[in-house]
Formats: C-alpha cells, sequence, structure tokens
C-alpha cells in the first residue's frame, strides 16, 4: 500500500483496506485476513469511543445538530406542516457511526462500503400512532434484511433525541476554547 503506509493511524490504515474489500478485491496478501479486521476492529473502536460512546455530550456534539434536524422534520410531518414524502442525506462512514452510536444502537464493526441508516416515520393504520423506524444496512441495502431494524413509539424516539439536541449556536459556543485553554496540538492525520 505504500510507504505512507508507516504513518497511518488505526483509523487511517482500515480506509485502504476497507476500499479492496469495498470494490470486491483483495487487499495485499500482507494485509488481508486476521490483520485486517484487527485493523478494522481497532479503528472503529476509537472513532465509536470518540463519536460518545459512554459520553452523552461527545454523542450531542457529534451528532446533535443531525438529529435537531431529523426530529424537526419528524415534528414537522407530524403536525401536517410538511408535505415531504423522503429526505435523503448523503454522509461518510464516520457519519453512520456517529449516529449509530448516538442512538445507541448496536455497532460493534466499521460500516461497510455503501452502508446506510432509514429513519423512517410510519403510522399505525388502525390506532394512527406514530412510530418512528431505524434500519441500518451494514453494505449496500438488499430487500431482505438490515443489521439493525428497531421500530419505536414516536414518544420513545422523542426521550432518546431531546438530550441530545443541539441548535448551531449551542455546537458553537460548546465547542469553543476558554480564555484560559490552550490550543490542541496538530494532529497526525
Amino acid at each position: 500500500m505504500g510507504p505512507e503506509a508507516s504513518s497511518w493511524t488505526m483509523v487511517s490504515a482500515g480506509d485502504p483496506l476497507r476500499a479492496y474489500i469495498g470494490h470486491g478485491r483483495q487487499p495485499p496478501a500482507e494485509y488481508a485476513g486476521a490483520l485486517a479486521r484487527d485493523v478494522d476492529i481497532a479503528g472503529h473502536g476509537t472513532i465509536a469511543a470518540g463519536t460518545g460512546s459512554g459520553s452523552e455530550e461527545v454523542a450531542r456534539l457529534s451528532s446533535g445538530l443531525l438529529l435537531s434536524d431529523v426530529h424537526s422534520r419528524i415534528r414537522d410531518a407530524v403536525a401536517g406542516r410538511s408535505k415531504l414524502r423522503l429526505l435523503a442525506r448523503s454522509g461518510h462512514d464516520l457519519t453512520i457511526t456517529q449516529l449509530m452510536v448516538a442512538l445507541g444502537l448496536p455497532s460493534h464493526t466499521w460500516p461497510a462500503f455503501g452502508s446506510s441508516i432509514l429513519i423512517e416515520l410510519l403510522r399505525e393504520r388502525q390506532t394512527s400512532r406514530y412510530l418512528v423506524r431505524i434500519a441500518h444496512f451494514d453494505g449496500v441495502p438488499d430487500a431482505i434484511e438490515a443489521s439493525v431494524d428497531v421500530t419505536v413509539p414516536l414518544e420513545t424516539w422523542t426521550q432518546l433525541v431531546e438530550p441530545l439536541i443541539l441548535t448551531e449556536e449551542a455546537y458553537w459556543e460548546r465547542c469553543k476554547l476558554q480564555p484560559d485553554q490552550p490550543a490542541p496540538g496538530k494532529m497526525p492525520w
């Protein structure tokens, strides 16, 4: 994978390995098998911890703005203020990990190439009760099965996401350094 590989972190080392696999190719022999799996797991663990696994504040900072937008669109649909039938967003594997961690959903490996999360507002026909479905497709979605598929009442969704929601102003306020704090050093990536 070249001389630059000597300076990679566990996170950056996983990207080319996942790219090989995502494009249907085998990684070079010295990176295949158990090493590729271990690098993937270690990188995912690092990112999961850095995006809020075990810390509501970090989960809020990593996903609060996105959850705020998603939740406001769900509220608008329930209140009849939106005519949208579908809203599609594009993100990165990191976005998927952040959202899975924030929502408390199982995510033990790095999202595969083409992974997605579906957040769907449903309404029961007989009771008119609203539900929110969260489905994670680990890799290119197929019609057979999601790796995670959870449906909860709207009230449960609201209780889950409201503590994590941030306005843009609150996000920037929480992220700025206090006058007596030194700036962090340059990151190696």
